[in-house]
């Protein structure tokens, strides 16, 4: 039995809870009776979760995003059969909350990309690109724990994989650029890019806008999306992998999308939405991976628009960066994605 510990909200985003399910389905399908342990928020995924066919437990949402205490942890697990594996996702978490619920379980697993507290864990999962990557957590974690570093190890999902080995080579004009920043978009930046790409009417320039399922400014989007003929808002998707494949160009968030845009070869422009993305960007953006357009506050409507028609103008430099991506991204099959999954069975799966 595996359990999951991370939570969604509007202000949180939802890039814990999904890049947990990606991972939790990989679990199911070697053998692990998967539950998930969430938060009562506003914008929490349950649904979602159980849709996917995952057991949830839910807890109270407790009085300024508190997290539950060890103790109160260790009272839940009392009552339930105790888990051979309990994988944590969640900033709020740290050494003092981890401590005595491994001491209880034996195995515990963390995924993190701040590395700016202490974990006592059985295995670390940073999937990010960081300059100095293996001495992030040298005095972070305990002797012995084993760390699955890098992009190499980004959990992606089943259909990225499907639309690797089909993939199309990307070698003309842009004529196609997907718009996307997560679950919530809490910095408004769809806004921006909208307001930026409505004054194109070329009718061979196509603008796709996912707007998450947490998007406060869906409706807005919506509405000011009418009146151009080469932008469309498409609500919450699960073919996200298929409009990354599809478009020459795109603008969206740091965090986990960048991966599966790399994954892709999409050519990406991007804006950090949160501190931990910033270093991750920097970084990707100077192995010639993607674009970094700055912090949000000071990314605006002209400076997109001033970007995309440079792109537009001249598109070899994209092609350069999606040859890159697909370098740095080698084509693996899901089946291999996990050393993480053999480390687990090691340690008891299911």
């Amino acid at each position: 039995m595996i359990w999951f510990r991370a939570d969604a909200s509007i202000q949180t985003g939802s890039g814990h809870v999904m890049r947990c399910l990606t991972l939790a389905k990989q679990c199911r399908a070697h053998g692990a009776d998967v539950h998930f342990f969430c938060r009562q928020t506003v914008g929490n995924l349950f649904s979602f979760i159980v849709k996917e066919g995952f057991q949830l437990h839910s807890f109270p949402q407790l009085a300024d995003n508190r997290i539950e205490t060890p103790h109160e942890m260790l009272e839940y697990l009392a009552n339930h059969t105790s888990p051979d594996w309990l994988i944590v996702d969640h900033y709020g978490i740290d050494y003092t909350w981890e401590a005595p619920i491994r001491k209880q379980i034996g195995n515990l697993f963390i995924i993190d990309d701040l590395a700016n507290r202490k974990h006592d864990c059985t295995g670390l999962l940073d999937q990010n690109l960081q300059p100095n990557m293996e001495y992030r957590y040298i005095d972070l974690i305990p002797n012995g724990s084993k760390l699955f570093l890098g992009p190499s190890y980004a959990l992606l999902r089943e259909e990225f994989y499907k639309e690797r080995v089909q993939l199309r080579n990307r070698t003309g004009p842009i004529r196609r650029i997907l718009v996307s920043f997560g679950g919530s978009d809490p910095t408004g930046e769809s806004r921006k890019a909208l307001c930026a790409l409505r004054e194109w009417s070329n009718p061979d320039f196509q603008v796709d806008l996912i707007a998450g399922s947490l998007n406060p400014d869906t409706e807005w989007l919506i509405s000011q999306a009418q009146a151009t003929a080469h932008i469309k808002v498409h609500r919450f998707t699960d073919r996200m992998s298929s409009f990354m494949a599809q478009s020459d160009l795109a603008i969206g968030a740091g965090g986990s999308s960048t991966w599966e845009r790399l994954y892709l070869g999409l050519p990406c422009a991007v804006i950090v939405v949160a501190d931990n993305q910033l270093t991750m960007t920097e970084e990707a953006a100077k192995h010639q991976l993607c674009w970094s357009l700055g912090n949000s506050a000071n990314v605006t409507a002209d400076g997109i628009r001033s970007w995309v028609k440079t792109q537009l103008d001249d598109p070899r430099e994209s092609l350069v960066m999606s040859r890159n991506a697909l370098a740095h991204m080698p084509l693996v099959k899901e089946s291999d994605v996990s050393p993480i999954i053999q480390f687990l069975k090691g340690g008891k799966i299911p």
